[in-house]
């Protein structure tokens, strides 16, 4: 698995851990994929909605559905 690939899927498995109650004051912590999370979901979504709270396997399922939106990562940036 790649450098950037391993990024992705920490910054994902930390947004997993983030509670629905505080989706409202919610802000990436810093590491690993926080500069693509920022660059790339960010142009589309609030940054702050990423703490909803999906379990890890709803974050998978979510990285897929973006996956076949044509979102701009390489196939190394893809956790999966």
């Amino acid at each position: 698995m790649s450098k950037k690939s391993r990024a992705s899927w920490g910054a994902a498995a930390l947004l997993s851990l983030v509670s629905p109650a505080s989706a409202q004051s919610f802000t990436l912590p810093d590491g690993p994929g926080k500069e693509v999370v920022e660059n790339v979901c960010g142009t589309c979504h609030a940054i702050n909605r990423l703490g909803a709270g999906y379990t890890p396997e709803g974050w998978r399922m979510v990285m897929h559905m973006m996956q076949n939106m044509d979102v701009p990562l390489s196939p190394e940036q893809w956790p999966f």
